[in-house]
């Protein structure tokens, strides 16, 4: 049976105390490959992909461009590979919270709590996006909900341009929402 002792960096044998034939190196009777064997990305493939993931790409994202040319079985196991490569390279990936925030902006502007941060040209890609949609800024509904818990109040939805009411209380839209009521049930 062959292990791999970090000491020699040798792949060797065990003594019948459970040691390196070479130096005496406390092993385990577990067998394995030395570090990096067996991978199917490079140390510099590694290296490239770490470049790559500081300029703002993620681990995931890069996994499923490569996992079939580099030859894994799918991107789970690719970024696995590449996670457990970078810190065998002692390369640091960026933490969950800042993949987090990258991934929950659009267009590169700010999610919704970080528009203060971000200043008038996130409020006026919302206001864009308002507009865009029919949204009023300003003007809720007038429509009153119909259902629990909150049967009774004031909808909170914003008031469509053209209109006092929001899509889902707007009499113009009642034949739409029914109809599509319908296939839903259907389905």
């Amino acid at each position: 049976m062959k292990n791999w002792c970090a000491k020699c960096r040798e792949t060797t044998g065990l003594t019948a105390r459970g040691q390196c034939e070479w130096c005496d190196t406390p092993l385990t009777h577990k067998t394995g490959r030395k570090p990096g064997q067996g991978s199917l990305l490079s140390d510099n493939q590694l290296r490239a992909l770490h470049v790559a993931h500081t300029e703002g790409r993620s681990i995931n994202e890069m996994a499923g461009k490569i996992f079939d040319k580099v030859g894994y079985s799918s991107p789970g196991s690719c970024a696995s590979a590449v996670s457990h490569g970078w810190k065998r390279l002692h390369l640091e990936a960026r933490g969950r919270i800042e993949m987090t925030v990258l991934a929950s902006t659009k267009h590169g502007r700010a999610g919704r709590k970080q528009a203060v941060e971000y200043g008038p040209d996130y409020a006026k890609y919302r206001k864009e996006q308002k507009l865009a949609n029919g949204e009023t800024h300003g003007r809720r509904c007038e429509g009153v909900r119909q259902q629990y818990p909150r049967k009774g109040q004031l909808c909170c939805n914003a008031a469509l341009n053209d209109g006092n009411y929001c899509y889902m209380h707007d009499p113009r839209f009642k034949a739409d929402r029914d109809a599509h009521l319908v296939r839903a049930r259907a389905a």
